[in-house]
């Protein structure tokens, strides 16, 4: 049987996992909306100006102060070189959130549903 501490920090880890869990969806929320509007600007502002990203088109990964514009910089340019449209981001299920402090790591798989050349 657990002693009451041990009960008691049990619960304060998982109050903490659940705060941690509910900013980072929101953070992602907000730049899942300004994709999906085709609003870049609302998208950048609902992150930090100093993040890290992978994605599956050149040049794969951006980091530092800018890169969620220069991501969408690039995001733009493929989708034009590829005929891409119509683009719309739904979030799944975080596989991973920490949060501490003003830093975060969030892993979180997403379906991306697209119009090809029209189709």
């Amino acid at each position: 049987m657990k002693s009451r501490r041990a009960r008691r920090e049990l619960a304060d880890f998982e109050i903490r996992d659940l705060r941690a869990s509910v900013e980072g969806k929101e953070i992602l929320k907000g730049v899942t909306l300004g994709i999906n509007k085709g609003e870049v600007k609302t998208a950048v502002a609902a992150c930090s100006e100093q993040t890290s990203i992978i994605d599956e088109f050149p040049p794969h990964e951006w980091h530092g102060v800018g890169a969620w514009l220069n991501w969408a910089n690039d995001y733009d340019a493929d989708a034009r070189k590829n005929g891409i449209t119509d683009g719309v981001v739904t979030l799944r299920s975080p596989r991973h959130i920490d949060i501490k402090g003003d830093r975060a790591y969030v892993v979180v798989p997403v379906n991306y549903t697209f119009k090809k050349k029209g189709r």
